[in-house]
């Protein structure tokens, strides 16, 4: 007896959850600052703690990451 396997190409691609909330942090790019913001949904929040750091430090510049929730589905046949 024999054993046959079919192969086939599935078509798969990433999307963002559309439950997954979207998290933000920064961090300040000056060599001798410690600065950060940890990840939180509240956007705004960043964006002003942003603010208040250059107000207080005179960095103006950050390295902001923005995190989602990533979902595979499958892709539509249509494309392949």
């Amino acid at each position: 007896m024999s054993t046959r396997s079919a192969a086939r190409f599935v078509r798969y691609r990433v999307m963002a959850h559309p439950d997954g909330p979207f998290h933000i942090s920064a961090m300040c790019t000056n060599a001798a600052c410690h600065f950060v913001v940890f990840p939180t949904e509240k956007h705004d929040e960043v964006s002003r703690q942003m603010q208040e750091h250059t107000a207080r430090t005179g960095h103006a510049v950050f390295s902001r990451t923005i995190q989602d929730t990533a979902a595979v589905v499958l892709g539509d046949r249509a494309d392949a």
